[in-house]
């Protein structure tokens, strides 16, 4: 398993008529493992967007291979797999703790607006989070290698 960014328990509210966790709540889990991610890079996403910079979701895949329940803890890691100054691709890996079989594999898409809505090219507008999403990504290249 990658580096841990992110651990919680599971709440019960998350759960459904069958005791696991509802499908949805493991996208919404990507996305709070997104900002972990973002916060523990040196880039916390309240800053980002006080830089007037958003990132919106293009899209997200979410694949369940075994079923969280509440109250088991779960950890989780991502990773950069795609980056091109305009679009980032980030990779999701959710574990139950004290199991080494992963639970859930994700991604998510986005891209780069300004406050308006309006795209932007991540090398103009911020140079040190293009670069750091560039050394992130071959970073992850290399570790592969």
């Amino acid at each position: 398993m990658e580096k841990i960014i992110y651990r919680r328990p599971v709440q019960y509210y998350e759960t459904d008529r069958m005791q696991i966790v509802h499908h949805s709540n493991y996208i919404r889990w990507m996305e709070e493992i997104r900002v972990a991610f973002m916060k523990e890079h040196g880039m916390p996403y309240h800053q980002l967007e006080a830089d007037g910079i958003l990132m919106p979701v293009l899209g997200v895949t979410c694949q369940y291979q075994m079923p969280l329940q509440f109250g088991d803890i779960f950890s989780a890691g991502c990773h950069i797999t795609d980056y091109n100054g305009v679009r980032l691709t980030l990779s999701y890996e959710i574990y139950k703790e004290g199991c080494d079989r992963c639970c859930v594999t994700g991604t998510s898409q986005h891209c780069f607006t300004n406050a308006d809505r309006k795209p932007i090219r991540l090398p103009r507008r911020n140079a040190a989070l293009h670069d750091l999403f560039l050394s992130l990504l071959e970073q992850d290249i290399a570790e592969k290698l």
